[in-house]
């Protein structure tokens, strides 16, 4: 059980939950909200209701303890599944007390799960870092947008941080302080409003995936902040739809990982 007072800005009690207690999935408090199992000031509640600040919140939610899902694992790497509504700072601050000697190699957004990988060693971290910047280690993503997506479409644009907003905006054409950024996408299946899409995110820009497909008419479902809010609301979620799915390594002209040309790191489609 966690009890405490909820001292933050005016916010919707889920969201308040993530924020307060990081190492709970935002599906788990879901469940927890569903089965009456969080008390605002006493009372049992199974609304998300929105808190002004000063609640007494109790969660009625079991000891955590950090079991981290690991994928793969040879002499230079660990790849691991991360979970929703953590950091990959965060996250790697828990790793890193379950394997010391892992290091992280990229990021995922706070809401972007799936695969992360990890050196084991700075010296091996060294040589990962190298091989990204080769483009030998090809990142594949899962994304649910709203909208019917083209079969097959590569996207170049440019990406300009907005540092006072916490966001990237998105340009056709180059310009000061912009860089490239590259998409390759593929059509999985369409439903309805609802297209799955493979992407491969060829560069690693911030929130590049996200701002990218919102871009160009495309938000991923449940996308807080560059997604279609109303359409959100209407599909009953803030669950953001995009998922690390697949890792191809092709690395045959790097001496150091030629035994992993060719590896392909893959988890299932996720269900949100």
């Amino acid at each position: 059980m966690e009890k405490f007072v909820y001292r933050g800005p005016q916010k919707k009690l889920l969201k308040a939950l993530g924020d307060s207690l990081p190492d709970y999935s935002y599906s788990y408090f879901q469940k927890l909200l569903r089965k009456g199992d969080i008390k605002i000031n006493g009372v049992r509640t199974k609304s998300d209701v929105v808190l002004c600040g000063g609640e007494e919140l109790t969660v009625y939610c079991m000891p955590y303890v950090f079991r981290p899902e690991k994928v793969f694992e040879n002499e230079f790497i660990y790849v691991f599944n991360k979970h929703l509504g953590i950091s990959s700072e965060q996250y790697a601050e828990k790793i890193k007390k379950v394997f010391p000697d892992a290091v992280l190699c990229h990021r995922l957004d706070t809401n972007t799960i799936g695969l992360i990988i990890f050196a084991k060693g700075n010296e091996i971290f060294e040589k990962i870092k190298g091989a990204f910047s080769e483009h030998l280690i090809e990142k594949h993503y899962y994304a649910e947008v709203f909208g019917a997506f083209p079969d097959e479409i590569k996207y170049v644009d440019y990406a300009q941080k907005d540092e006072e907003k916490g966001i990237v905006k998105v340009f056709s054409a180059d310009g000061k302080n912009r860089r490239e950024m590259i998409s390759c996408c593929k059509k999985i299946s369409t439903n309805g409003d609802i297209s799955q899409v493979d992407v491969e995110a060829v560069t690693g820009r911030t929130h590049q995936i996200r701002a990218q497909l919102a871009f160009h008419g495309f938000p991923i479902v449940g996308d807080g902040k560059y997604g279609d809010e109303k359409k959100n609301r209407m599909c009953h979620t803030h669950v953001q739809h995009l998922c690390a799915y697949k890792i191809i390594f092709h690395c045959g002209s790097f001496s150091s990982f030629s035994s992993m040309d060719g590896l392909i790191v893959q988890i299932p489609y996720p269900k949100f």
